[in-house]
């Protein structure tokens, strides 16, 4: 009996200290400053009450006008990869890389997605302007186009970067030319006799 006398002991103890928590609390934001409140908060309140939208100008001007400014608060532009990935690809695709160069992206299909691949019209444009990802060292030449369904495959072949091989590209779009998947695939040069 004496260790349930406790319990409820603690429990009433704590519904007091919490109900006078919350009468305190509305006595103070009512505008009755009460003894037992820091001076740390009244403090806090007076200067939010002497700034005005004139001060705040003065000092975001100020603070704009500031030369010794840390590299930290200095943004830099994207860089290709970047670019890519999070600008025309909107970050809805999984992107593979081999060493520093991308060797495929994937549509991946989750609810962030909202389910829309990205739409690219002219492929051709777009391998041009991200080959240095892909590893391509001239302008790709489209080698083929397969149709399965509703969806269509097109292959780019070009010079690699290096120019010891090819690289095959083969990208994958839907029917409203939508970007599914790319791939890209080393090859040996063709040889002609």
């Amino acid at each position: 009996m004496t260790e349930n006398m406790k319990v409820f002991g603690s429990a009433i103890s704590l519904v007091i200290l919490l109900a006078l928590s919350i009468w305190g609390n509305t006595q103070y934001v009512s505008g009755q400053s009460l003894s037992y409140r820091s001076p740390a908060s009244e403090w806090i309140v007076e200067m939010r009450s002497l700034s005005s939208l004139e001060d705040q100008s003065t000092l975001a001007d100020h603070l704009a006008e500031s030369k010794e400014r840390s590299s930290a608060s200095i943004g830099r532009p994207a860089d290709p990869f970047e670019s890519l990935r999070f600008g025309l690809l909107e970050g809805k695709y999984a992107v593979t890389l081999a060493g520093e160069k991308i060797s495929e992206v994937q549509f991946v299909d989750n609810p962030n997605t909202e389910g829309r691949p990205t739409a690219i019209s002219n492929r051709s444009e777009f391998l041009k302007e991200y080959r240095k990802l892909f590893d391509l060292g001239s302008d790709p030449e489209k080698v083929d186009v397969t149709v399965r369904g509703t969806k269509t495959t097109e292959t780019y072949r070009s010079a690699s970067a290096d120019g010891k091989n090819d690289v095959l590209v083969h990208i994958t779009f839907d029917d409203l030319n939508r970007l599914i998947s790319l791939k890209t695939e080393t090859v040996t040069h063709m040889k002609y006799f």
